[in-house]
């Protein structure tokens, strides 16, 4: 029996991108046998009306706008001291 769901946060602007990381990520943690609730976030704006405690993973796009997604990083840091930042090409 599963005892704990990750909560995942894809902030990325372009849908097509952010719905083709959620499917490689569901299938990462599928055949690990994990549960995970995946929420897609468009603009970064969107996280203030949000409890980013509540998250366990974000992936962050770089460019997003009015904010980047190096800002939006050291924000999230500021409120969950558990958020580490890793760069990847996917």
């Amino acid at each position: 029996q599963r005892l704990y769901m990750i909560q995942i946060a894809i902030c990325e602007d372009n849908f097509s991108y952010a719905k083709g990381l959620s499917f490689k990520i569901t299938k990462y943690f599928m055949d690990k046998d994990f549960e995970m609730n995946i929420s897609i976030i468009s603009k970064p704006e969107e996280f203030a009306d949000m409890n980013i405690k509540k998250f366990d993973l974000f992936f962050l796009d770089i460019e997003l706008g009015s904010i980047n997604g190096i800002d939006l990083g050291v924000k999230i840091k500021k409120l969950n001291s558990n958020f580490i930042s890793l760069f990847f090409n996917y």
